[in-house]
């Protein structure tokens, strides 16, 4: 077996040893970082996922008719019922004497 040279000398050994040891330190602080950044993006999109299951159940109650909109079908049909004359009148009219008699209780649209 013939002696070949090698492409670098015995002196040259340590500086590629420190350039090596540098570059992976390098590669480690920059793997690192990037975990530290995917863990904080990992943590918001947790956050997002439990407010969005929470969501859900929040616009279900959203979407149910509210209060004011069962009551003003249910205070028309009182409204009706105090005066069986009143169902004999045109839509209009029981339109207008029904906003009449709701300010006359006191009560308003944005309840």
């Amino acid at each position: 077996m013939p002696n070949t040279p090698l492409p670098f000398n015995a002196a040259d050994f340590p500086v590629a040893l420190w350039g090596l040891l540098g570059l992976i330190l390098v590669f480690q602080l920059v793997g690192l970082v990037q975990r530290v950044l995917l863990g904080a993006q990992l943590r918001r999109l947790e956050k997002s996922l439990e407010r969005r299951r929470k969501e859900p159940s929040a616009s279900v109650e959203e979407r149910a008719p509210s209060g004011s909109e069962d009551d003003s079908g249910g205070l028309f049909e009182a409204y009706l019922d105090e005066n069986p004359e009143r169902r004999m009148l045109s839509k209009k009219e029981q339109f207008d004497g029904f906003r009449k008699w709701r300010n006359e209780k006191g009560l308003n649209w944005s309840k």
